[in-house]
Formats: structure tokens, sequence, C-alpha cells
């Protein structure tokens, strides 16, 4: 069911949940209750250790959610938010467990996107995951959501960046826990150095632990070699090397719609061939990697 911003405010403030857009992927919201979050939870069947991220409408309201403000948080914040960055904090006490996975720390981002800042302003901060089944491709349009979850929706367009924000810690040294559209070089220009990734059966972010953003058709990764008649995914800006075969063109704001035409065409497997793991291509990279199961 599609609705509009006011609606999604009065259904929020209520304690429901409601698929918004963002421009990274579309997110299923609710405020930052234990009530509201378990509902997320049920109809995304996710895991409960798998933490939500908190959306906040400015970036003044940081401190609402965040027990330290480290300087480093606030240079981020000026440079890249309103935008695709998640920022990794101790929380404040009164953040509800269930958002947070019981982790003594809390993920928060300001989206870009005019309506979801207008529906937060509206709501309060939010927690909002991607509006999908877990472990399926993103959503980053509306029909993508409806097809998959029987929630009210507001329909915000297409994503602009398509992929989910790059989530870095700043609860000791600067760690990047998940890539995305504001790039490891961008974060390296402010923090110096940002560490890798720890694998952990604690995951501080989204997309640490699980098998994400999976099609059912089973992926297989390859240096460019396959088949010949097998289908093959290829970055946009390499279409020209795979003239004469089975190609599907993907870029970071198709890549999740990419992966659903693959289920909708049928296909038992297809062959994925990955960017340079370099500025967005490392995001890119990441996510084929986890819908392959590798």
């Amino acid at each position: 069911m599609l609705i509009d911003a006011r609606a999604a405010v009065a259904l929020l403030r209520s304690g429901e949940i409601v698929a918004i857009p963002t421009e990274t992927v579309y997110g299923l919201a609710c405020v930052l209750t234990e009530s509201a979050a378990r509902k997320v939870y049920a109809a995304k069947g996710r895991p409960g250790d798998n933490p939500f991220i908190v959306h906040i409408a400015s970036p003044g309201d940081l401190g609402t959610v965040a027990a330290a403000l480290p300087d480093a948080a606030a240079e981020l914040a000026r440079r890249f938010w309103p935008g695709p960055l998640t920022l990794v904090l101790p929380k404040r006490g009164d953040v509800p467990p269930a958002v947070t996975a019981g982790l003594p720390t809390v993920a928060v981002r300001c989206p870009a996107h005019p309506v979801a800042r207008r529906i937060i302003e509206g709501a309060g901060p939010l927690a909002a995951p991607s509006a999908n089944i877990s472990g399926r491709p993103s959503p980053t349009r509306a029909e993508h959501v409806t097809a998959e979850l029987d929630v009210p929706c507001v329909d915000g367009g297409s994503c602009e960046v398509g992929l989910e924000s790059t989530v870095v810690s700043l609860c000791a040294a600067p760690r990047l826990l998940r890539p995305g559209a504001v790039t490891l070089e961008q974060l390296r220009s402010v923090l110096g150095e940002v560490l890798p990734a720890e694998k952990t059966d604690t995951p501080a972010s989204p997309g640490q632990k699980y098998r994400h953003y999976a099609p059912v058709t089973r992926l297989i990764m390859t240096d460019g070699s396959c088949p010949p008649d097998a289908l093959l995914l290829v970055p946009e800006e390499e279409n020209g090397r795979f003239a004469g075969r089975r190609v599907l063109a993907y870029t970071a704001a198709t890549l999740y719609g990419v992966l659903r035409e693959l289920d909708a065409m049928g296909e038992e497997y297809a062959y994925v061939y990955c960017p340079k793991p370099e500025g967005l291509g490392l995001a890119l990279c990441d996510r084929l990697r986890r819908a392959a199961g590798v």
C-alpha cells in the first residue's frame, strides 16, 4: 500500500512500521521503541543480533542518540552529511536495546533524501534497516518493497545511490565496517588511517555477519572466464569487453535491480565479474561477494 509522507508520520508516531525512501535504499522505518523495533525484525525475518541504523533529520541531532561525539565524528558529519555515511558511536542509555541488538554502540546517519528527512522531522529519529526480506537484494524502488513486504510504503522514486551507506566505527581507532558511496579514500582524507573490518560473531553494523543482498539465482564469482552460453554480470564500463556474450551490465545504482531481474528471468545461476576494489568498486565487490556467499 502506497501512502504519502504525512500518513507515514502519523503511522510511525503511533508505533507502526513504514517503508521510506532514502538516497541509498528504501528503509523499513520505526520509532525508537522496543515494540516498534520488534515489528521490523518480524516483518523482515531479521536475526535479532543484527543492529539497525538510526536515521536523524540533521547533523545537529547526533547527540540525541550518541553518548560521545569525538572531533572525528563532527568533521565527518560536516563533510558528508546529509549523505550515505553511517557513524558507529557509543550510544545513549535511552536508545532501546532492540535497535542496537543489545550493543553499547549505535549506528547513525543523516540521509540526504528530502522525503526521508521530512518524515524524520515529523516522527523523530527512526531506525530503518533495508525494507526487504532479510538476506534478499535491497529495494531501490517502491515496487521492490511492495513485491516482498505487506507494509505501507512511501514512493520516493528510484534511489540515487543504490547501495547501502558506508559504515565507519569511531569507538576506537577509525575502522571501516561496510564500504559504500563515501569511499575509503574519502574517509582517509579526513581521518588518516582507517582500519579494515574485522571478522566477528558480534556485528557492530548491518552487513557484517550474514549472507546479504542475494537473489535466488546462484552467483558464481569469475575473473571473466565462464561457459560461452552462461549469463555474465559485468560493470557497465566493462560491457564492451564481452561483446557477443549473454551479459547484464550493472552500476551501483542499478545493481539490486539487476539481481532482481535475474530472478525474474528464472536463471539457475549466473557468473559475476567484479570491478577493481577501489573507490565505489570496493562497495560493489563487497555486495557481490556477500550475495554470492563468499
